[in-house]
């Protein structure tokens, strides 16, 4: 028994040792100049797609303001919906991909001279792999704007999400993201008022690192083979 004990003392340490990489990045976007990619792993990725906006070029678009950013009037979800008033890119894989982390920066714009009482903003994640349909991602971010000041500007929200389920991913792949807006009251919901994003980042799953997958692989063929020889001693 105290044999087996330290043999699983052992793997758990073993297993411990093994350290995952930092994620690599896909593809991101920082929209400093446009729609298209900032940065594409073409190691990994076949290709990466500029944002497209789905929408009336009166409900969103692309700002070059504060760096570059796009965004998307404020609408409800039901209008968000049924007018395809939202953004998307895709990505096509080299190779069988793990997903790891899609992140990106949220906040709002008020380019009016009018100050307008607040309003809640929304952003959830929509993901379509191959033919397959699309799966809507938890959680909803939601972005809270008190009140919405002269000529103000924000970006300092930030969404997060964990892709990690979606695993051995070998088609194309398209991210939706849908915006609206809740509590809006007064006069709020005019052409002024923007729900933004920027900094759009796509990362697979973190790997081991190599030196560490050797010690783990070695480490574990060694106590395999430890076991083995006492298993034999006690039937001789």
């Amino acid at each position: 028994m105290k044999r087996y004990t330290f043999v699983s003392a052992v793997a758990a340490a073993l297993l411990a040792s093994v350290t995952l990489s930092a994620q690599e990045q896909l593809v991101s976007y920082e929209f400093g100049t446009g729609l298209a990619p900032t940065v594409t792993n073409t190691a990994l990725l076949e290709s990466a797609s500029a944002f497209v906006y789905s929408g009336e070029p009166t409900t969103g678009g692309y700002s070059s303001a504060n760096g570059g950013n796009i965004y998307s009037r404020l609408n409800s979800l039901g209008s968000t919906l049924a007018d395809g008033k939202n953004w998307s890119f895709s990505i096509t894989p080299k190779q069988a991909l793990d997903l790891g982390e899609l992140s990106f920066n949220i906040g709002y714009q008020n380019i009016s001279v009018t100050t307008h009482p607040g309003y809640t903003l929304h952003y959830q994640v929509g993901i379509k792999i191959g033919d397959e349909a699309e799966v809507l991602i938890n959680p909803v971010f939601d972005y809270v704007v008190a009140t919405s000041s002269t000529g103000t500007s924000s970006l300092d929200g930030s969404a997060s999400l964990d892709l990690s389920v979606f695993r051995n991913v070998n088609s194309s792949v398209v991210f939706t993201l849908y915006i609206w807006a809740t509590d809006i009251s007064g006069g709020s919901r005019t052409v002024n008022e923007t729900a933004r994003i920027d900094n759009v980042r796509l990362a697979i799953a973190p790997v081991p690192e190599p030196a560490h997958a050797a010690l783990f692989l070695g480490g574990v063929l060694g106590l395999l083979l430890l076991v083995r020889r006492c298993g034999f001693h006690r039937a001789a």
